[in-house]
Formats: C-alpha cells, structure tokens, sequence
C-alpha cells in the first residue's frame, strides 16, 4: 500500500485499498497483471473496477475472477467492474 495511500476508494462507508485486492487477484493462475481504481456507484459511492491482463493463451470470466475473491476477502472488496 505504500505509494499509494491516496488511491484508497470508499465502498459504502469502507475504506477500500486497491492494493490489497490487487495482490489477491494477481494470484489467479490466469492473470498476469491486474490494477484496481474505485469508480463512482449511485448505490455505494464507489465501487472498485479491475482492469485484469491475462497470461497468454489463458481465458477467465468475471464470475471466475469474483469467485476466487469471495474466499479471500471481504465481500465489499471485490471489484464491482471486471
């Protein structure tokens, strides 16, 4: 998170660091590289949005990436936008 401290995005009263959801979707075997921002949400303020790069010759859906983040942080962490 150093480097960082002003990216932080508020999901519905939350503090969000888009680092730490960064690091655990980066661990995805298909992914190569991920970045995370937080984007206006009329609902929850913000909301975060996932700009995912696979590896080569990989393929993976939106539900596949918020699946393999719903058991590893909170539910509020995982990016509305894929």
């Amino acid at each position: 998170m150093l480097g960082r401290s002003k990216d932080l995005y508020k999901v519905s009263g939350e503090l969000v660091a888009p680092r730490e959801v960064e690091e655990v979707i980066s661990k995805h075997p298909a992914v190569n590289q991920v970045f995370i921002v937080g984007v206006p949400d009329r609902v929850t303020t913000e909301a975060g949005a996932a700009f995912i790069e696979l590896k080569e010759g990989q393929s993976c859906t939106r539900r596949e990436i918020t699946s393999w983040c719903a058991s590893r942080i909170a539910r509020f962490k995982i990016p509305r936008h894929v």
